[in-house]
């Protein structure tokens, strides 16, 4: 990350490493849920190189980065591998919580538009938002929305996503990013 006429610059184009990140893996081996997190108060401009000449820019409260080890890769419960061997590398950007259906709604176009990506994904949340039959401040509901995958090159994946809380009085909707990176080989 480097800082460019204010605004975080974060170039996710290489081979992720934990130097890269700043990730303190405090000399462990294998490297088990080691983060690096680079937070503030308030949101922050970040833009987000990814391959493929692909940008999303995110107002942006925190970036978490965690970093773990599989030498034997991991499988689901049929046995079936599902990640390969290697460190694996995951980017979890909280960008701006917007307040109410219909802001919420917009900040979510609006995020999808300004990363090139098809706004459909906005028509998602607001059929989620429709979906929820009343508000009640005592239910515990999960959290429900929309995510659109960017298109990145194999060996990379990444979604902007908005999520609410359907039991919230008036829902306050958070803006997310992920990235995620194929396991590279474990130093």
């Amino acid at each position: 990350m480097h800082l460019e006429d204010g605004v975080e610059v974060w170039d996710l184009t290489g081979t992720p490493s934990v130097e890269t990140f700043g990730v303190d893996t405090d000399g462990g081996s294998p490297v088990r849920n080691a983060v690096a997190a680079y937070s503030s108060t308030t949101d922050r401009p970040a833009r987000f190189l990814l391959p493929g000449d692909r940008v999303v820019d995110l107002p942006v409260g925190e970036v978490i980065v965690t970093v773990d080890d599989f030498p034997d890769g991991l499988t689901d419960s049929t046995g079936q591998v599902i990640t390969a061997p290697g460190r694996s590398f995951v980017l979890q950007v909280e960008g701006p919580s917007t307040s109410g259906a219909a802001a919420g709604v917009e900040a979510y176009r609006q995020a999808l538009d300004a990363a090139d990506l098809p706004t459909s994904g906005a028509d998602e949340l607001q059929d989620k938002v429709d979906s929820v039959p009343s508000i009640d401040p005592t239910e515990t509901s999960g959290r429900l929305g929309a995510s659109t995958d960017v298109p990145v090159p194999d060996g990379m994946s990444a979604s902007l996503s908005s999520r609410f809380r359907p039991s919230d009085t008036t829902p306050t909707f958070r803006m997310q990013f992920f990235v995620s990176w194929a396991p590279v080989p474990i130093p």
